[in-house]
């Protein structure tokens, strides 16, 4: 699928709530990533996100936006894993991470870790840990970032993250590099493997928002 548009990641997520902090706050996840989508717009990646909830989102529009985009980050939370090893094959948390790693493989996706208590890989199940169980994460689940006057700790996550895309996206566009100068000798040579390693867009410099 050519898409038009062009991103450097695609935010899946889901719009739960949790129990955050000493007080057990309770924790919208949509909020929460969405400011992690803002502050990475503000550092000028372009993310594919999706800022209204629906009841059904068009399947070809979630496609297109993964299609489009160059990996693919991984918001989890206990809900979202649920959702993602449900047997509810028309929920948008479940098509949209098999979509994502039948098209970009884990190697192209990135965990954000953003409930506390799931710092343990071991414990993910389902397809989400069968593909980002062995990869390492990024942690947003300590609920003291999050608040008024740690920005400071908020933005060191923020870079942390910030630096995880960049390198995927430049190992992506190593192998894109490799496919074009090499194609006989890259590993990729197959028909069918060089489509898939070289089916993500390079990466935008201008920020984007869907």
């Amino acid at each position: 699928m050519d898409a038009e548009r062009k991103f450097d990641a695609f935010i899946t997520h889901d719009w739960g709530r949790f129990k955050s902090g000493e007080d057990k706050e309770e924790i919208i996840n949509h909020d929460r990533v969405s400011r992690i989508y803002h502050s990475l717009s503000r550092l000028e990646l372009s993310c594919w996100f999706d800022v209204k909830e629906l009841d059904a989102v068009i399947p070809d529009e979630m496609c297109r936006g993964i299609d489009s985009s160059t990996i693919v980050l991984v918001a989890l939370t206990r809900r979202y894993l649920q959702k993602v090893a449900g047997h509810d094959m028309m929920d948008n948390c479940k098509k949209e991470f098999l979509y994502a790693d039948q098209r970009k493989g884990g190697q192209k996706m990135v965990g954000i870790v953003m409930e506390p208590g799931l710092y343990d890989t071991k414990e993910w199940y389902g397809p989400v840990g069968m593909t980002l169980g062995s990869q390492l994460y990024v942690d947003f689940s300590d609920h003291s970032i999050w608040q008024l006057g740690n920005e400071e700790q908020f933005e060191a996550k923020i870079k942390e993250l910030h630096k995880r895309i960049v390198d995927r996206i430049h190992s992506q566009n190593e192998v894109l590099v490799s496919c074009a100068l090499h194609p006989l000798s890259s590993p990729f040579s197959s028909t069918t493997n060089l489509t898939r390693a070289c089916s993500a867009p390079l990466s935008t410099s201008s920020a984007m928002t869907p």
